[in-house]
């Protein structure tokens, strides 16, 4: 192993990253291509201890470990890795052309490789082992705490029956809730509509208060304007009737003077 001195930018500048010299100098020094092989062949690794603790209740007690008491503890445990990844990983195993067996994962001192998809494919199976545990303990949990109660047969029936009684008369609580609340929607709701059709209603008295208003107020021009156009015509009638005496005075009085004129004529 070695220190691998990477030259972050050429300005020698604190808190500068130069992404490209970075990288070129990554991939002279063979780090991207170690860990391109690495990833393509055995992309995920765990602690042996991490793997014993975290995969232990998938051991198939058919695989039995090598393990003795010459070995040290970290043979031990690596060999108790082998025994049980043989066993939950035996699926995952596939043969070759050559008809080589080849397991989906590689032991090593201090660490277990795995191949692509076989982390993965053990965590979802530790789900399910965890629910199973899970269901197990439970039921000697509750099977421990009825005999410290002391709760019999009659007495588990007469609480679960009680409890059923509970269930029903909640269901109907919420049922009569429910109710109460979609009657109260229904009244608001009705309220509102009353409201609003009495709205409606008084917008509807007075628009034809307006329009009655508005017509009322056409009629009393259409009277004003026919009074003073009648007044009009009345007004010219007299105004020619005067005009008509006027002349007709005016011509007496010319044939007057004629008269008047031819009688001195003949005088």
């Amino acid at each position: 192993r070695y220190i691998r001195c990477i030259k972050p930018n050429s300005q020698k500048q604190p808190l500068l990253m130069e992404h490209e010299p970075v990288i070129e100098q990554l991939r002279c020094a063979g780090v991207v291509a170690g860990i391109t092989i690495t990833r393509s062949v055995f992309p995920n690794s765990l602690e042996n201890s991490a793997v014993l603790a975290r995969f232990s209740s998938m051991w198939d007690p058919q695989y039995k470990s090598k393990r003795n008491r010459s070995m040290s503890m970290q043979e031990q445990r690596a060999q108790d890795c082998i025994a049980l990844m043989k066993g939950a990983l035996k699926s995952r195993q596939h043969q070759r052309a050559d008809g080589e067996i080849v397991d989906a994962f590689v032991v090593g001192k201090t660490k277990t490789y795995f191949r692509a998809g076989a982390l993965e494919w053990l965590e979802r199976n530790r789900l399910k082992d965890l629910d199973v545990h899970a269901i197990a303990i439970q039921k000697a949990a509750r099977g421990w705490l009825a005999r410290q109660n002391g709760e019999s047969g009659k007495q588990r029936k007469i609480r679960e029956f009680e409890e059923q009684q509970e269930a029903l008369r909640r269901q109907q609580r919420q049922r009569e809730e429910r109710r109460q609340r979609e009657k109260s929607l229904k009244e608001k709701q009705r309220a509102e509509r009353a409201k609003l059709q009495l709205r409606m209603a008084e917008l509807r008295d007075q628009m034809n208060e307006s329009d009655r208003q508005a017509r009322d107020k056409v009629a009393s021009t259409r009277e004003r304007a026919n009074l003073a156009r009648r007044a009009n015509d009345e007004l010219r009638e007299a105004m020619r009737g005067r005009d008509l005496a006027q002349e007709q005075k005016e011509a007496a009085k010319i044939r007057e003077l004629q008269r008047t004129k031819i009688l001195e004529n003949k005088k």
